[in-house]
């Protein structure tokens, strides 16, 4: 019986274990999503703004050093 009780309670860790990643990667899913919607949301408030004095082939995006900031660098002529 405690041979057979050891391997079943080893597998039921992993398997709460990998619901548990899963779970995870859906919430990290989610989240990206959603700032990839409100950054397209964000985008098409600017573009229809009518007092925008940056036109788009005037700029280039630029990424930091930091991942998750971006600057816009006027393109040279």
């Amino acid at each position: 019986m405690r041979k057979l009780l050891i391997p079943i309670f080893i597998f039921s860790v992993l398997i709460l274990g990998y619901a548990v990643y899963q779970d995870s990667q859906m919430k990290k899913r989610q989240e990206l999503e959603q700032v990839i919607q409100d950054a397209h949301q964000s985008l098409n408030i600017v573009d229809t703004n009518p007092h925008n004095m940056i036109l788009g082939d005037q700029v280039e995006i630029m990424m930091t050093d930091s991942s998750d900031q971006f600057i816009l660098k006027p393109k040279e002529l």
